[in-house]
C-alpha cells in the first residue's frame, strides 16, 4: 500500500496499513519515503525519484537518513544532466491535439476521481482480507499517459530507431494497448483520447474497480468518444475497449504479450510478483513496449529507453519505459550444444583408448 509520508518524520505515515506494511518489509526496508510525495515499505529507493530508505536503525540515528538524502539528490542532478545531454525533449501538452484530448479525458472522468478508486479498492480489501500491499490502489496521470504514447508516436516508436520494426510502433492509426491492473479504467479513456488504437484493453483483479471500469468505459462509448476528431477520414472513433476481471499474470484471460504498449503500476510489487511478471514478459515481441511505473524493470530482454517523472495520484511517481530487445538466435545456442558434444566425444574416445 502507499501511504503519505513526511519529510520531518518518515517514520509516521498517514496511512492505515502501517503496521502490516511493517510486518511485510525487508529488514533494511521498512519505509521509502519520497520527499513531498508518498512511499512503500516494498518499494525501495526508485530511479529518478527523490528518495529515501529509512532503516531500522535510522530510526535511532539520523545519519544515515542524511546521507541517504544526499546521495538521491545527487543522483536526481545526474539523471538531469544525462537527458539534457541526450537531447531529450519533454512533451508540449499545449498543442491543440493534446488539449483537445485532456479536455475530452477530464469530462469523461469527471465523476470518478481518485477518491473513488480508493475507496471502491480499501472497502473490497477489508472486506476479503486483502493484505498483500500488491493491491495499494494509486491512478497513473493523464499527463504521464500522453506522455508516454506521444513520445512513442514521435520518436521511440519510429522506423529505424531503437529495436522498432520496419513499419514502427503507433506511426498511424492502431495498434494494441493494455493496462495491467486497470483500475477504474481512466488510462484506457486516456490511451483513446490520445491515439486511435485498433484495441485497448485492462486487466483487474479487484471486482469493484473492474465494475466500476466497466461503468467509466460504457459511459465513454455512449457519450464521450463521440467528441474525438475525426481520423483520416473517420466520423467517430472505431477503437475496440475490452475489460477483464482476473490476475495479471494469467495471460488467457487477456493476450496482453501481443501488446504494442503494456502498462504496469507496480509501484508496490512484491520481489516475487515482478519476478513473475519478467517471466512472462519474454513472450512479447521484438519493439513493443513495457511501460513500468516507480519500480525498474529487471529484464536483460529490455532496453530502457525513456524515463521522466510525472505527478500521479499519490505524488511524484517516475514512468519507466523499455523496448523489448532482440532474441537471442537459436543458431547460437545450438552452436553452444555442438562445442558440449564434441567435447563429450573427445573424452568418450580417450576413454575407449585407455580400454
Amino acid at each position: 500500500r502507499i501511504v503519505e509520508m513526511t519529510e520531518v518524520s518518515p517514520f509516521e505515515p498517514r496511512g492505515r496499513d502501517h503496521d502490516d506494511l511493517m510486518e511485510n518489509s525487508e529488514e533494511s526496508a521498512i519505509n521509502l519515503a519520497l520527499i513531498g510525495g508518498c512511499g512503500s515499505a516494498l518499494g525501495g529507493a526508485t530511479h529518478g525519484s527523490r528518495a529515501v530508505f529509512a532503516g531500522k536503525k535510522a530510526k535511532q540515528t539520523p545519519v544515515p537518513v542524511k546521507i541517504a538524502i544526499e546521495r538521491a539528490e545527487k543522483l536526481r542532478k545526474e539523471q538531469e544532466l544525462e537527458r539534457a545531454q541526450r537531447g531529450e525533449e519533454e512533451i508540449d501538452f499545449n498543442t491543440p491535439e493534446i488539449k483537445h484530448a485532456r479536455e475530452i479525458y477530464n469530462v469523461a472522468t469527471s465523476l470518478y476521481s481518485s477518491e473513488v478508486g480508493k475507496r471502491v479498492a480499501r472497502r473490497e480489501r477489508e472486506e476479503c482480507e486483502l493484505d498483500d500491499v500488491s493491491f495499494a490502489y494509486g491512478e497513473v496521470s493523464f499527463d504521464a499517459i500522453c506522455s508516454v504514447i506521444t513520445k512513442i508516436k514521435q520518436k521511440l516508436g519510429k522506423e529505424g530507431t531503437g529495436r522498432s520494426p520496419p513499419e514502427g510502433i503507433l506511426q498511424a492509426p492502431g495498434g494494441r494497448y493494455y493496462d495491467l491492473g486497470s483500475g477504474t479504467g481512466k488510462t484506457l479513456i486516456a490511451a483513446c483520447a490520445v491515439h486511435e488504437f485498433e484495441y485497448v484493453c485492462g486487466v483487474e483483479f479487484l471486482e469493484g474497480l473492474y465494475n466500476t471500469s466497466q461503468e467509466v468505459v460504457s459511459k465513454w462509448e455512449t457519450t464521450h468518444k463521440k467528441a474525438l476528431r475525426p481520423v483520416e477520414g473517420r466520423e467517430q472513433s472505431s477503437t475496440l475497449i475490452e475489460l477483464f476481471h482476473g490476475d495479471l499474470l494469467d495471460t488467457t484471460i487477456a493476450d496482453w504479450v501481443s501488446g504494442d504498449v503494456v502498462l504496469c503500476n507496480c509501484a508496490c510489487f512484491s520481489s516475487d510478483l515482478m519476478e513473475q511478471l519478467i517471466e512472462e514478459t519474454e513472450a512479447m515481441r521484438v519493439g513493443s513496449f513495457f511501460v513500468t511505473v516507480t519500480k525498474e524493470f529487471l529484464s536483460e530482454s529490455f532496453v530502457l529507453v525513456d524515463e521522466q517523472e510525472y505527478d500521479m495520484s499519490w505524488g511524484k511517481g517516475t514512468v519507466f519505459i523499455y523496448q523489448r530487445d532482440f532474441i537471442k538466435e537459436e543458431s547460437s545456442l545450438e552452436g553452444d550444444g555442438l562445442v558440449e558434444e564434441d567435447e563429450e566425444e573427445e573424452e568418450n574416445e580417450d576413454e575407449v583408448g585407455e580400454g
